[in-house]
């Protein structure tokens, strides 16, 4: 298999998100530990309602039981995700969403509205760290 200019598999880019193939999982798990990304992985077959999608995310990303509890909303969770970013300031994350079809058939608008959040927190935390105001 060819690589990419970081060494690394050529679907293993800069950008801020990527589909893998389920037949290349062990390549890319393989990558995330030899680069020690700390990792967060969501399995979209537990996200069947928006309930449930708010569960699996706050299990997933590590939030405490209070904070599932606090409060269900994605203002809410937007905070927690940027706070968990900031805990791991400088250092290579991989959200790792399984089954992603699977929430999508079942809570469509809230699969979207998942992934709107992760990203734009990301982004957030990267404009952040390089100083670029929003």
């Amino acid at each position: 298999m060819s690589q990419s200019s970081s060494g690394g598999p050529p679907w293993v880019r800069g950008r801020l998100t990527k589909r893998v193939h389920r037949g290349a999982r062990g390549e890319l798990d393989a990558f995330l530990d030899r680069f020690s990304y700390v990792r967060f992985d969501i399995d979209g077959t537990a996200m069947t309602s928006e309930k449930a999608a708010y569960m699996e995310l706050y299990r997933a990303l590590g939030f405490s039981i209070l904070d599932r509890w606090k409060k269900l909303s994605w203002d809410y969770f937007g905070d927690l995700w940027r706070d968990r970013l900031e805990d791991h300031s400088g250092q290579r994350i991989a959200v790792v969403w399984d089954h992603v079809e699977v929430a999508a058939r079942a809570i469509p608008i809230t699969t979207m509205e998942i992934g709107s959040a992760l990203i734009e927190c990301a982004c957030c935390g990267v404009r952040k760290r390089i100083g670029v105001s929003s």
